[in-house]
């Protein structure tokens, strides 16, 4: 029974990419959330958690507590109630069930790969269809698929990606790395330079492992960065980026590269500053940067230092180390892949939001995992070359 809803768990987790790209309603993913928070707390109950584990939820738990009586809840997009403590009790996950995961993603190869190809499908179809696509900023056509925004479908893209590098880790197999083709092209045509940024640093690592050597990596670069330069400037997105630095649009140069960002974080901060010691501690509230701004911060750290305050923040940067300590511990690691890893986690949180993204938050760990048992298998292989 235990491994039932084991597999429930994890073929749940993985179906989101799909849900998330099919449907804006999100009633689907709501559905699947609870089918996923039921079969997480069975396996924690069964499996039991670690005393440290523990106090990062309950910690987690008290300020949610605490900020949700600091919240107006005219204000409060109800998503908020979740995203947070999920995010702990996930990453908690995680960190305790590495060598849990990495069976199960061994013994699930046919699954994990109809995923890539059922998403692959879908979205590929929807490429030739016109009404998937927006005019937006400079009147360009925008690529959305299904979804109908770069918002919806770039985290399942990035979900797909990680897939595409959990297959070329575990499974040994480099033509994984064509299931990278399609989230590209979301992330070219799409509205988001964020899902681009990040999009692509998986495909580095891709390409890494892909070129066998440092060599053929490193003399295959320039061209490629030629390419992917030319192909940006020809892209929807090279049109919004082209419009991002016309000196003529509207607001001064952070305004248009942060898209408005930066006018609300500094009212969010401003406004942060002028509450009391203990929310600045504890939080205040779930709608605060909402209240302020209008909008959510679409920055982790300011989000979770105005909602859940300094301690939320902190929770959540030692859950991410914790996270990275676990997984990014070989010295053989090149650092062109751990700059690539660290930087698709800290470009999409500093300037889009990472932990409010649903497949972001899911499939981020899936990276880590796919590298960590890349460097297994080339720590082993070292080994017995050397005997």
């Amino acid at each position: 029974m235990k491994i039932k809803i084991e597999d429930i768990f994890y073929k749940t987790i993985l179906l989101f990419p799909i849900f998330t790209v099919l449907t804006d309603n999100g009633i689907i993913n709501k559905c699947l959330f609870t089918v996923l928070m039921a079969s997480y707390l069975y396996l924690s109950i069964s499996g039991g958690i670690r005393k440290k584990s523990f106090i990062s939820i309950f910690i987690a738990l008290v300020l949610m507590i605490w900020s949700m009586f600091q919240t107006e809840y005219n204000n409060l997009n109800i998503n908020m109630l979740f995203y947070y403590p999920f995010f702990i009790l996930y990453t908690v996950f995680v960190i305790d069930s590495k060598d849990s995961i990495t069976d199960w993603l061994i013994k699930h190869k046919r699954f994990i790969d109809r995923i890539l190809i059922i998403w692959t499908l879908i979205v590929g179809i929807s490429i030739f269809i016109p009404s998937c696509y927006k005019v937006k900023e400079a009147g360009e056509l925008y690529f959305g698929s299904f979804a109908g925004t770069i918002f919806r479908l770039g985290p399942s893209a990035f979900f797909i990606q990680s897939l595409a590098l959990v297959g070329m880790s575990f499974y040994a197999n480099k033509k994984y790395i064509f299931y990278m083709i399609v989230p590209m092209y979301c992330f070219l045509m799409g509205s988001s330079r964020t899902y681009f940024v990040i999009g692509t640093c998986l495909f580095v690592i891709a390409w890494y492992w892909f070129g066998v050597s440092k060599k053929v990596f490193l003399c295959t670069t320039i061209p490629l960065g030629c390419l992917a330069a030319w192909l940006v400037m020809k892209s929807a997105l090279g049109a919004k980026i082209l419009y991002t630095l016309d000196p003529n649009q509207y607001g001064d140069f952070w305004f248009r590269i942060t898209s408005s960002r930066s006018v609300f974080w500094a009212k969010d901060i401003y406004a942060w500053k002028q509450q009391s010691f203990l929310n600045k501690i504890f939080g205040c509230g779930l709608d605060f940067t909402n209240r302020i701004a209008g909008i959510w911060a679409h920055n982790d750290f300011i989000e979770l230092i105005c909602s859940v305050g300094i301690i939320g923040l902190v929770l959540y940067l030692i859950s991410f180390y914790k996270m990275f300590r676990k997984y990014m511990t070989k010295k053989t690691m090149p650092l062109i892949v751990i700059s690539m890893v660290i930087i698709a986690w800290l470009f999409n949180a500093f300037f889009n939001m990472h932990y409010t993204y649903f497949c972001c938050t899911l499939g981020y760990p899936f990276i880590l995992l796919a590298i960590s048992n890349y460097y297994r298998k080339v720590n082993l292989n070292a080994l017995n070359s050397m005997d």
